[in-house]
């Protein structure tokens, strides 16, 4: 089972999904807000894609070795 979860790489497979799903949730509850949208939560949404982006680069960049 051990080797299985590191030969297929599951667990960041499975991390990086969620980050995801995650990022997408908060995207999604921004655009519902609209024009209503605070300095402070257009932020953390930068924050949250900025992050997003710089993981997906790395994982992909691990992937490819």
């Amino acid at each position: 089972m051990s080797k299985t979860l590191l030969e297929y790489k599951i667990i960041p497979r499975l991390m990086m999904l969620m980050f995801a799903l995650m990022s997408w949730n908060v995207c999604d509850w921004f655009m519902e807000l609209g024009a209503e949208a605070t300095t402070q939560q257009t932020a953390f949404v930068s924050t949250i894609v900025g992050a997003a982006t710089g993981a997906f680069a790395v994982w992909m960049g691990h992937e490819s070795k």
